[in-house]
């Protein structure tokens, strides 16, 4: 109990239940009193508007006033300060519906001794400064609630809404006593699926997306249960995401426009190849044919004698014939003709075998039949220059001295997978640095997009690279 006096205003109209009450509080022997007795209720009332007063020990049945209704008048007058009652025997259901409430405590004339009021006192002292404690944090937490630029409410098992923020007002209105579902939602009876209910049987928090029909505004929303100690709530938070979600709906058009532009910039990209190719094989290379017959008709035509021009003759022949090699070379790396007369089958392992002959490194090629039929040409060539890109990067990069090349088919997929023993690299380091092979593997990422499909790079320092291209096919096509 605290040094200073606790101050008790007892309302009794019975002198001697009062002088009964004066000597159980100057035999206590821990804590000090300073009792203060009046008859009526009014009299208590005007005595409380004085202040003071720590705690009110209350008859309830007084001249004029009797029953429940006189604790309520008291609470209702100063619902801050603890009301311990004092009732008969007869009194005692009257007493707990008091208690129910708001009142601390009870206690039964001519059946209480000192320890008995000490202990109620002490507990309904304490009960209050708990409750008024718990009262100002409620009030701390509503009001920051109110500050939150999201909507807040608090709604019971009936629907009725027992708390909206400022910004729940803002969007919906007051809510007053109306249900959640007219409040929210403009209905004139509750939805079909409540998951107000739901949550209250579960207690497992939610989140789901809402589109408001009164604002066409869409809302994160988030449910968790709210327990206090008479009922159980459901609190709901809800953040406007409408410009997030129309910001990532711009993003996954302009996300589809520019893989569009990117299609047609490699199908472009295409057809240049194949006109260049064409033009390098028709054009180039056919003049450095006829250069190199009209050259070696001029080695045959020179006399014994002109050796020396002879041999520079040679020289310019031998060399005539390596141009037209290399011509043949970009000309067929530019727009594979073989892909064209072979096949996708054929063109991927002619391109693997020269690969590994011109690298020396060996490759194990598994089973490459019946892909002809399985994509269109565009899809082909996509396919083509994807393994012309890996191969690449292994022959630049790798230092590897072996390649797996294994095609796998099932669940209506197409798996090309090329794995190597090099020495590896880190992944996403190199796809974030464009000065490096990162432009490359992203082309190829880019492809595989195109075709409908994913490519998945996996590679570390050491221990080598493995790409898989993945690529689904028309139903029926596949194993």
């Amino acid at each position: 109990m605290p040094d200073t006096p606790l101050k008790i205003l007892l309302i009794e109209d019975n002198p001697g239940d009062a002088r009964l009450i004066r000597e159980m509080l100057a035999e206590a022997e821990t804590g000090s009193f300073a009792l203060e007795w009046v008859p009526r209720l009014s009299d208590g009332l005007e005595r409380l508007n004085q202040g003071g007063i720590d705690l009110v020990l209350l008859d309830l049945d007084l001249p004029d006033s009797r029953g429940l209704d006189t604790f309520i008048k008291g609470n209702a007058h100063s619902p801050e300060i603890p009301f311990v009652l004092l009732t008969g025997l007869n009194d005692e259901a009257l007493a707990l519906s008091a208690v129910r409430r708001g009142a601390q405590d009870y206690l039964v004339k001519g059946a209480t001794d000192t320890n008995t009021l000490l202990r109620a006192i002490r507990y309904a002292t304490e009960r209050k400064q708990a409750e008024i404690a718990l009262e100002l944090e409620r009030k701390k937490l509503f009001s920051l609630l109110n500050t939150l630029p999201i909507y807040v409410h608090l709604k019971a098992s009936d629907h009725k809404i027992r708390f909206a923020n400022r910004r729940f007002i803002e969007i919906f209105g007051e809510p007053g006593n109306k249900p959640c579902y007219e409040v929210v939602k403009g209905r004139s009876e509750p939805c079909e699926v409540c998951r107000t209910f739901e949550i209250l049987k579960t207690k497992v928090p939610q989140n789901f997306e809402w589109t408001s029909p009164l604002d066409a505004r869409t809302y994160e929303v988030f449910n968790y249960p709210f327990c206090t100690d008479d009922s159980q709530l459901i609190l709901t938070l809800g953040i406007d995401i409408s410009e997030r979600k129309l910001a990532a709906e711009h993003l996954r058009e302009s996300e589809q426009n520019l893989r569009h532009l990117a299609s047609q910039l490699i199908n472009t990209q295409e057809r240049e190849r194949e006109r260049i190719s064409r033009e390098l094989h028709d054009e180039l290379g056919q003049s450095l044919l006829v250069l190199k017959l009209q050259a070696g008709r001029v080695e045959r035509w020179l006399d014994k004698d002109q050796a020396a021009i002879r041999k520079e003759v040679h020289g310019i022949v031998h060399q005539l014939d390596r141009l037209v090699d290399e011509i043949r070379r970009l000309a067929r790396d530019l727009s594979p003709a073989m892909l064209r007369d072979l096949g996708l089958s054929s063109a991927l392992k002619r391109l693997i075998e020269e690969f590994s002959r011109h690298y020396d490194i060996q490759a194990d090629i598994g089973p490459m039949d019946g892909l002809d039929e399985l994509f269109p040409r565009e899809t082909q060539i996509n396919i083509y220059r994807t393994f012309q890109e890996c191969l690449t990067n292994i022959g630049k990069y790798a230092q590897a001295s072996w390649l797996t090349v294994e095609i796998t088919r099932a669940n209506g997929q197409v798996s090309f997978m090329l794995a190597d023993n090099g020495r590896g690299f880190k992944v996403n380091e190199v796809l974030g640095d464009p000065t490096r092979r990162g432009l490359g593997l992203m082309a190829m990422k880019e492809r595989g997009r195109m075709m409908g499909g994913s490519l998945e790079i996996r590679s570390e320092e050491g221990k080598g690279t493995r790409i898989v291209l993945i690529i689904p096919v028309n139903p029926g096509q596949a194993d």
